[in-house]
């Protein structure tokens, strides 16, 4: 199968691309470097030829470079939490859908799949999340650009279009090409402090991302294509675990404090405001505090029915992300 990708040298891109090609598909990568994508995949054993070196806004180059393809994946985003970037940022994510997936959809290409995220469904007053959850009312720049474009691709799917959505939670994972947000988490906590409050993290194997993502592309399609939407949450993990996990992966003790939640989403409040007159690309919000305290865990038996496949353990996470971290000399 030939399969146009976007997203590549992101964390879950890179990984994804990495399991299509030890499964034997042929991609064509859309990128903006094109010798930082070769470096990367060619230090993981795979001398990459096929690029299309382009903006993913620019719906002609990307039509003109899917013409031969089989499958399109569609991971790339703008992701900016800063409010004053907001139009900006749902701008550009939602003219990547028209671009993107509208131009899959226009060649009729057979199997599209686009990578959402799990920010959409975050109603903190739910027990449990699922793929039928209602979509939140999210304030943040990227939560409500992704929601936006949710909706956008739930008429496609509506109409017919043969598109699959994937609802990832936060991902861990090695061999990252540009440390991702989760992984430096990581970093901090080594570096700083681990908080111990309320609720817990929802998180996943990069791998196992990319093992799912793989699965649903060689997939059958439903006939109903609205059905066609699998959340990725991984393990639902509490954060005192969390700290043990870590330490226990690491093979050394980190600095860990107690924080009640209240304070933590008193912290969101009062960066919000102070966004309003100063650039903090921090990401702390009272969107995002209330996700790190209040999280309901999430559900991946959709998937599992419809694969077969499990995520790894924590600890094999962990260690393999921590062992990676070392080695490229970021803790």
């Amino acid at each position: 199968m030939k399969i146009f990708v976007t997203g590549a040298t992101g964390l879950v891109g890179a990984h994804t691309t990495l399991a299509l090609l030890h499964a034997g598909h042929d991609v064509r990568l859309l990128v903006r470097n094109q010798a930082a994508a070769h470096s990367y995949f060619l230090a993981q054993g795979f001398d990459l030829k096929d690029f299309i070196v382009t903006d993913m806004l620019d719906k002609e180059a990307v039509k003109s470079g899917m013409q031969g393809c089989d499958a399109v994946v569609h991971m790339a985003a703008i992701v900016d939490l800063d409010a004053r970037n907001a139009k900006r940022t749902q701008a550009t994510n939602l003219q990547s859908i028209d671009s993107v997936i509208g131009s899959a959809c226009e060649l009729g290409i057979k199997k599209i799949l686009y990578v959402s995220s799990m920010s959409i469904f975050y109603d903190f007053t739910q027990k449990m999340l699922t793929e039928n959850s209602p979509l939140a009312d999210v304030k943040d720049a990227y939560s409500l650009s992704k929601k936006l474009c949710e909706i956008r691709i739930r008429e496609l799917q509506a109409q017919g279009k043969p598109i699959i959505t994937t609802y990832p939670s936060a991902v861990f994972g090695p061999d990252d090409p540009k440390l991702a947000e989760s992984n430096y988490a990581i970093v901090n906590f080594f570096e700083n402090v681990l908080p111990l409050t309320t609720s817990g993290m929802q998180f996943i194997d990069a791998r196992d991302i990319a093992i799912a993502h793989r699965l649903l592309i060689e997939g059958e399609l439903g006939e109903d294509k609205t059905q066609e939407r699998y959340i990725l949450g991984g393990t639902y993990t509490p954060w005192a675990d969390l700290g043990g996990f870590i330490e226990q992966a690491a093979g050394q003790k980190i600095s860990k404090v107690k924080v009640p939640g209240a304070i933590f989403r008193l912290l969101g409040v009062l960066f919000d405001v102070a966004r309003i007159f100063v650039p903090i690309k921090f990401p702390i919000s009272k969107e995002s505090m209330r996700i790190v305290t209040q999280l309901p865990p999430t559900t991946s038996d959709k998937l599992f029915a419809k694969t077969g496949m499990a995520f790894r353990p924590v600890e094999e996470t962990l260690k393999d992300t921590i062992e990676w971290l070392r080695k490229a000399k970021h803790i």
